[in-house]
């Protein structure tokens, strides 16, 4: 991808639009080859984010292909470069997208069970919810 700029101008991207392709991605990407979710049906992302919420997995690894193949459906294929050539920057789009939008855990927990730091990320998820 190449911008023609005036040499005087530098080009800044919209994060914010960018951080919206995340949030598309993140929450509405299909993968038609994994079984049937009765929560989230084929929608990978949210899978795993349920996993982690149901502390049966501790890390949600994006794939690269998945990004390639959701950018290039919606002809979007800029997003991919960007993301190659600022990977760091998108990796912390990507987090903060996670983070706001992982879902609440669906099984019960004992509260003997919940550790401090278990604790601190509810009452930290609350905080934010009510600052909404």
């Amino acid at each position: 991808m190449q911008i023609s700029l005036p040499s005087n101008q530098l080009y800044l991207p919209d994060y914010e639009a960018e951080k919206s392709r995340c949030i598309d991605f993140i929450t509405t990407f299909q993968d038609p080859r994994l079984p049937e979710d009765p929560i989230h049906s084929k929608l990978k992302y949210q899978i795993l984010m349920q996993r982690v919420a149901n502390k049966e997995s501790k890390l949600i690894g994006v794939d690269l292909e998945d990004i390639k193949e959701f950018f290039s459906a919606t002809k979007d294929l800029g997003f991919v470069e960007r993301l190659l050539s600022n990977t760091a920057r998108y990796v912390s789009l990507i987090a903060q997208v996670i983070d706001q939008h992982m879902p609440m855990a669906s099984v019960n927990f004992k509260e003997e069970d919940l550790s401090t730091f278990d604790v601190i990320m509810q009452q930290r998820k609350h905080n934010m919810q009510t600052a909404q």
